[in-house]
Order: structure tokens, then C-alpha cells, then sequence
């Protein structure tokens, strides 16, 4: 009986061991969330920057070119 009672009983140990766990998985989960959102963001900056650059790069090109 006294063995039924210990496998039903958390102790504070495995409590705490979960606990961190717990904190772990949720931190990467976190890191995951800000690393995929700061790559979306450079995405979305990467791209309006070229949107506003390339006309300006394909003219100085065609200048280049033109004068060779």
C-alpha cells in the first residue's frame, strides 16, 4: 500500500523538475516565436528597400552600359 501511495504522490522534486522543464520549453518556444518574427520583418524591410532602390539601380546600370 505504502508503494501505491509513493507512485501517486508528486514529490517536490519532480514538481520542480517540470517546473523547469516547463520554463525551458516555453523560453525556446519564445526564441522561436521572436527569431521566425525578426526573419519576417527583415523579409518585409529587405523587400521594400529593393522595391525602392531597383529603379534607380536598373537606370544607373543602363547608364553604365550605355556609355561602354
Amino acid at each position: 500500500m505504502h508503494a501505491l501511495k509513493s507512485l501517486d504522490s508528486t514529490p517536490s522534486s519532480d514538481a520542480s523538475t517540470e517546473q523547469s522543464i516547463d520554463a525551458i520549453v516555453t523560453k525556446k518556444l519564445l526564441e522561436t516565436v521572436q527569431l521566425k518574427e525578426v526573419k519576417r520583418w527583415n523579409h518585409k524591410i529587405e523587400s521594400l528597400v529593393l522595391k525602392k532602390l531597383l529603379p534607380d539601380l536598373v537606370e544607373k546600370f543602363s547608364s553604365i552600359n550605355s556609355q561602354e
